[in-house]
């Protein structure tokens, strides 16, 4: 039977599930949808292999459910359902994913 090792419990809320995503340095990228009344979605980084989470930045960009991420070559993707419509986003900001 499998265990969870080193589990991480954070004080954040989530409508959904969330996502999380890594790149070959071992950054992960956290994504969820926020309780607020627009469920703004929000994104956080770890730079120690999930140890620990550096404080959450909110995005202008609502969805109804959880995010999906997908790890390009130098940037991720984030997928999210907004007023109906899906919609994919290039994370293009270098400090969300470590790249200079």
């Amino acid at each position: 039977m499998a265990q969870l090792l080193n589990k991480v419990i954070l004080e954040e809320k989530a409508v959904g599930s969330p996502a999380i995503v890594g790149n070959q340095d071992l950054t992960l990228l956290l994504a969820w949808t926020g309780t607020d009344d627009s469920h703004h979605l929000n994104l956080t980084l770890s730079t120690d292999e999930g140890q620990s989470f550096g404080p959450p930045d909110t995005l202008t960009e609502t969805s109804f459910d959880g995010p999906s991420l997908a790890s390009g070559i130098d940037f991720p993707f984030l997928g999210l359902a907004e007023m109906m419509l899906i919609l994919l986003i290039l994370l293009r900001e270098p400090t969300l994913w470590g790249v200079c």
